[in-house]
């Protein structure tokens, strides 16, 4: 099973998606359309970076060897979270799905292993 399929299949999860360091949609499947899924993307790089900033700041702070690389980052809302493990990315209600389950499924798949079966290529939706 992808890793989109596998997170799509838990409850509660609204979308998944890839992006690019530069901003751009790699790929997406589940519940927002194209414009959505592009600026989740830009939201998910330009949130990504800005802690790969903080972690390096507060790195040199603490001379400390365990805070880089920044291994991805959660949001929560009132009613929504966003994970981002490395450049995927999934929305998710808080009320129905496992956060933890989440985590967990995206942190086993890590950086390598593709992202084929559900996702919809950015490329199509242009």
């Amino acid at each position: 099973m992808s890793l989109f399929a596998e997170l799509l299949s838990i409850p509660g999860v609204i979308a998944v998606g890839e992006f690019s360091h530069r901003g751009e949609l790699v790929t997406h499947a589940g519940l927002l359309d194209a414009q959505q899924a592009r600026m989740a993307a830009v939201m998910c790089s330009a949130n990504s970076l800005a802690i790969q900033m903080q972690a390096g700041m507060l790195d040199a702070i603490v001379k400390r060897d365990d805070l880089l690389p920044v291994q991805g980052w959660i949001v929560q809302g009132g009613h929504f979270t966003v994970c981002v493990v490395g450049q995927r990315f999934c929305f998710l209600e808080q009320d129905t799905a496992s956060l933890n389950q989440v985590v967990a499924v995206m942190q086993r798949t890590g950086k390598g292993g593709g992202v084929h079966g559900l996702e919809k290529s950015a490329e199509s939706h242009a």
